[in-house]
């Protein structure tokens, strides 16, 4: 058996080995996206809901939202929707602006969901009269959702007072 050679780089001041976390690679790859959307208006009756179409890939997902009104902030699965492409489309932009890679997961704002799915999370935004943080504020996964490929998701959110306005922020990768 033959002898197998390898060479690493180095950085020159401490002669480390250079490497790159599993985010920046996916980056470097093409792998990794990033989307956000608006929302304003919104009341408990009228509320806004952003829904994703995982399309061929499995999609690893971390999101959050802010909002200026005490809220509740739903997510879904197995949802159904009209039309695969119901709504108004939000762009998907990938990290690597080199890449040509397009994202296969699409979100959608408003479109018609015909089943509302399984909840998979609630959170909730603020407080009301009495607690010490009272308004809007932020929530959202903290933490890598895994999408499963050709799937339907909805991130819903509620005002529990008065109108709010929502900012859905988005970050990505697909394999």
């Amino acid at each position: 058996m033959g002898t197998t050679s390898r060479t690493f780089m180095a950085d020159d001041k401490h002669n480390a080995m250079v490497t790159l976390d599993t985010n920046r690679y996916e980056i470097h790859e093409g792998h990794a996206f990033i989307t956000s959307d608006y929302a304003s208006g919104v009341t408990a009756t009228n509320t806004v809901q952003w829904y994703l179409n995982t399309g061929a890939k499995e999609c690893h997902l971390a999101y959050e939202i802010t909002t200026n009104q005490t809220s509740k902030v739903q997510f879904h699965s197995s949802i159904a929707v009209t039309a695969t492409n119901s709504g108004s489309l939000v762009t998907v932009y990938n990290l690597n602006r080199a890449s040509t890679t397009t994202a296969s997961t699409a979100l959608y704002q408003s479109g018609t969901v015909t089943t509302s799915g399984a909840i998979m999370n609630t959170l909730y935004i603020g407080g009301t009269t009495g607690q010490k943080v009272q308004g809007g504020g932020l929530a959202g996964s903290f933490n890598e959702v895994i999408l499963a490929a050709d799937a339907q998701y909805m991130i819903k959110a509620i005002p529990l007072t008065g109108t709010g306005n929502y900012c859905l922020n988005i970050a990505m990768k697909e394999n």
